[in-house]
């Protein structure tokens, strides 16, 4: 590991133990008491500038992290939160990210409609989803 890395590791331990001492130990995304790191932009994403911000770093239980990866991201309870915080650290990312959301959400409505013959199911998407889309896609 080259010393720009350790010391980016040392500013992201730094960083993990402020959010320790600061936020109650329960998962963002739902408040399961079970958590681990998640970064709302990635680690390595623009030459690792956002490793160390604590507001780039949620605690998530292993289904919200995974839900904030595949872009189910209005299914976690500080989705508009996080999705907020990547408009103004980088749009481009925000659009990416959005996209992805936007593609889950018509896969989790195609997937209703399959259902729909089964048992009728409703998809409810909460307004700050729908706006965000609508607005910037």
């Amino acid at each position: 590991m080259t010393s720009e890395r350790l010391r980016l590791e040392g500013l992201k331990r730094e960083a993990y133990e402020r959010i320790a001492n600061e936020r109650e130990p329960f998962c963002a995304g739902c408040g399961k008491p079970e958590w681990e790191h998640s970064h709302r932009l990635p680690q390595n994403f623009s030459n690792y500038r956002y490793i160390a911000v604590d507001e780039n770093i949620d605690l998530y239980c292993r289904l919200c992290h995974g839900r904030w990866e595949q872009g189910t991201v209005w299914k976690l309870e500080n989705g508009q939160e996080a999705m907020e915080y990547l408009l103004r650290a980088d749009k481009g990312y925000f659009l990416r990210k959005l996209k992805q959301m936007d593609d889950r959400m018509g896969e989790e409505l195609n997937f209703n409609d399959a259902l729909t013959a089964l048992q009728p199911l409703k998809v409810v998407f909460p307004e700050w989803a729908i706006k965000m889309v609508v607005r910037y896609l």
